[in-house]
């Protein structure tokens, strides 16, 4: 394609060149210039058509990588709120976990025992143990660590969007 433009826009400016010669033959005897004007401006016309062809061409190309650009901000700006919201959510559940053992351990110091569910304990590490079972039984250990998976997920997607060209 670029070849067929260079081509064009040679014969134009050799049409061009054609009238101009022309025009100053014309000028130099004294004769009628109408002729020799309108093969330059028609040398003229051909050379700038591809000239204005590849100008199009260009800001196509520029608008469509614009519109490319938009849309793969807008997919990372997705991804990064859910993101966001998944972090939110990994941290309230972990928060969560985190002050039941924290209460567990409170009460039995405080105490010296603490009870979980039918079971009393007086040891630290079966305390905490039947804390773990207990979360492990409600889900919520595993919602931690899923949110936790998904935040994951979602940030190598938002990298994965930062390493493309």
């Amino acid at each position: 394609m670029n070849l067929m433009l260079a081509v064009i826009l040679y014969f134009g400016l050799a049409i061009f060149g054609l009238g101009l010669l022309l025009l100053l033959f014309l000028l130099i005897f004294k004769k009628s210039i109408k002729a020799a004007l309108i093969i330059a401006l028609i040398g003229l016309l051909v050379a700038a058509a591809p000239v204005g062809y590849q100008y199009y061409l260009s800001q196509k190309a520029a608008h469509e990588a614009q519109v490319k650009l938009e849309k793969r901000e807008k997919s990372f700006n997705k991804h990064e709120r859910q993101f966001l919201k998944h972090i939110k959510q990994a941290t309230a559940s972990t928060e969560y976990v985190a002050q039941k053992y924290t209460a567990t351990w409170e009460t039995l110091i405080k105490d010296g025992s603490v009870t979980i569910g039918d079971s009393t304990y007086t040891d630290n590490e079966n305390a905490i143990a039947g804390e773990g079972r207990r979360l492990v039984a409600k889900g919520k250990l595993d919602d931690a660590d899923n949110y936790y998976a998904i935040a994951q997920t979602d940030y190598e997607s938002m990298k994965d969007y930062k390493n493309k060209s």
